[in-house]
């Protein structure tokens, strides 16, 4: 079992492809080329979003210790989520770069709640096995997702 990928490696993969996919945001002076990676990223979140919700969450809500902290990072995927429409609706390139900011910002607090505090909480309460289960139901919601 030790060999085995749990959630919390696939989590972190999957916010590894997210910041990468905002530095190439960042960096391109291409409009065009920004608009497709912002799709991309659009669609990569609202699959990493929807599936860790059905997946982790679900599994630690059930634990009355750690609601709080799943509440909060519910909180933040809503943020998420209504930057990510700011950042597609801005109309210039500073109101891009202004709500890109914001996003950015938000979407980093989020990564290092989850890996600082939610990982280790879960670390503790689900078992490994479980732990491994979840990577399959992750990655069934998440292919799920991004095929839509």
């Amino acid at each position: 079992m030790s060999d085995e990928k749990r959630i919390y490696e696939t989590l972190e993969e999957e916010h590894l492809i997210l910041t990468t996919l905002c530095e190439k945001f960042r960096a391109s002076q291409d409009r065009g080329e920004r608009t497709e990676i912002l799709t991309e990223l659009r669609r990569r979140l609202t699959a990493y979003l929807q599936a860790t919700h059905a997946t982790l969450y679900a599994a630690l809500r059930k634990f009355e210790e750690a609601r709080e902290l799943i509440d909060d990072c519910e909180m933040e995927h809503e943020q998420l989520r209504q930057l990510m429409e700011q950042l597609r609706a801005a109309q210039s390139e500073d109101q891009q770069r202004q709500h890109f900011n914001a996003f950015f910002e938000v979407l980093h607090d989020h990564i290092e709640q989850q890996e600082g505090e939610l990982f280790p909480f879960a670390r503790g309460y689900l078992s490994p096995l479980d732990a491994v289960r979840l990577v399959l139901l992750f990655e069934e919601e998440s292919e799920r997702l991004l095929d839509d």
